[in-house]
């Protein structure tokens, strides 16, 4: 994608230049070492071992490819991400870009210190980085579960969630879904992520699809798989495309739009007054980002996946600003990983007005209070199924060592410390903390 620098002296120029931006910030406290390697690094210029990768792309993109064709097209993310147009951006601003949704894939490991157009230069979000707030209806110094995140991930687990109060007299209704997230294609991955491009045309706004396979009924013969599954998606159902795989167009490339205009169509007649979500919500893995960003921060692939997969979506009279009361399913923790970005998903519910997910474990009562009854709801994370030893299952297991990097941790916010580790804190150590609390049951 990236056409070569052709000469050595402007490549060394601008590296010289784009050093210098960043130069002021090493003296500024921020936890930076003098060893360029140094993993605590949070910023630090493009001449670093960490931008290695993303050197060439940003000097090119800065140094006037910024001028080609297409370049619209390929830095189309850099007036949300840097606060400039991409014609106006200078080498700092495109190393933020590259850190933030590098297009192409070739990401750098860290954003500049200075020099960008909107600092601070580490947010992806111009300068204004997304907060997990306090939710609506609380005290100012209220800091209870229902009203500010919790220090790590699992600070709440077992909590109550403030129990809802729903008045009136008439039929209520509660709607339920699950298994229900498709992929952001549209989301330039970092941390060297695949893209979540699972056929040609994947790359699109909105929710695409992951094709499995197909199975028939009894599920006892599988008459479609994988591959030639994807090979109708790029054909759509035209030739090589088996007849085997079922393929329609119209629905299979668009079931998740499918059933949420069913879902609108539906809530617009009987106004649900809550949804009652089982997990899966994002495909393949969950948030694309390693777990540990603050609790009280959105980052980057969070926002976007929660735009184009959720908010969306499952809009309209009778569903926006319903809550959703949701839990984690094997594909939010990572499906065959374990450090994803599901403590993400925890954080969003203090960032929306509507997603619920304060803890993998939690409960809540639903009062109805004109009805003189009320419903607790437990909601519990049977993930522990997909657990097993590291060196078992690697297509299914969480815990996997083939798809878990060695050092693979979330031990920051209070997840699995390590591959190891991971089936016993899955498993054993939730549950046993959960008991010993005493807090569900």
């Amino acid at each position: 994608m990236w056409p070569c620098l052709e000469k050595a002296g402007a490549l060394a120029a601008l590296v010289a230049v784009a050093a210098a931006q960043n130069s002021e910030a090493r003296f500024r406290g921020r936890r930076l070492s003098q060893n360029s390697s140094d993993p605590a690094l949070e910023c630090g210029g493009l001449e670093l071992v960490q931008n290695e990768e993303c050197r060439e792309p940003v000097l090119w993109a800065a140094g006037g490819g910024k001028w080609d064709p297409a370049a619209a097209s390929w830095y189309q993310n850099m007036e949300s991400i840097a606060g400039v147009s991409h014609t106006q951006a200078n080498a700092a601003d495109y190393q933020r870009l590259f850190y933030c949704a590098p297009p192409g894939g070739k990401w750098c490991g860290l954003p500049p210190c200075s020099g960008c157009s909107s600092p601070p230069c580490l947010d992806c979000f111009a300068g204004n980085q997304l907060y997990a707030k306090q939710r609506p209806g609380c005290a100012a110094n209220d800091t209870s579960v229902g009203c500010v995140p919790p220090e790590t991930a699992m600070g709440y687990k077992g909590k109550h969630w403030p129990t809802t109060e729903i008045t009136g007299i008439n039929e209520m209704h509660i709607f339920l879904i699950g298994d229900w997230g498709g992929l952001d294609g549209s989301l330039d991955t970092a941390e060297n992520r695949p893209e979540m491009i699972a056929y040609d045309w994947g790359r699109q706004p909105g929710p695409s699809v992951f094709p499995r396979s197909r199975w028939n009924k009894p599920h006892t013969e599988r008459l479609c798989g994988h591959k030639q599954f994807v090979e109708c998606f790029n054909t759509r159902g035209a030739p090589p495309c088996i007849p085997d795989c079922g393929y329609v167009e119209g629905v299979d490339d668009q079931p998740q739009l499918l059933v949420a205009e069913a879902f609108k169509e539906r809530a617009a007649l009987v106004d649900p007054q809550y949804i009652l979500n089982v997990g899966d919500n994002f495909y393949w893995g969950g948030i694309e980002k390693t777990c540990g960003t603050p609790m009280n921060q959105i980052s980057y692939p969070t926002k976007h996946q929660f735009d184009q997969i959720f908010e969306g979506v499952y809009q309209g009279p009778g569903l926006s600003e319903k809550p959703w009361f949701s839990v984690l399913g094997n594909h939010d923790w990572g499906g065959f990983k374990f450090d994803n970005g599901w403590d993400q998903q925890l954080s969003y519910t203090w960032f929306s007005d509507r997603w619920v997910l304060p803890a993998p474990y939690y409960k809540t009562t639903i009062v109805y209070k004109d009805l003189d009854f009320d419903v607790d709801y437990y909601f519990l994370d049977s993930n522990f199924m997909d657990a097993m030893p590291p060196e078992e299952d690697p297509s299914h297991n969480m815990c996997s060592s083939k798809n878990n990097n060695p050092d693979a941790t979330c031990e920051s916010t209070g997840g699995s410390e390590s591959v190891e580790n991971c089936p016993h804190w899955l498993f054993g150590g939730i549950r046993v903390e959960l008991l010993g609390e005493g807090t569900l049951c």
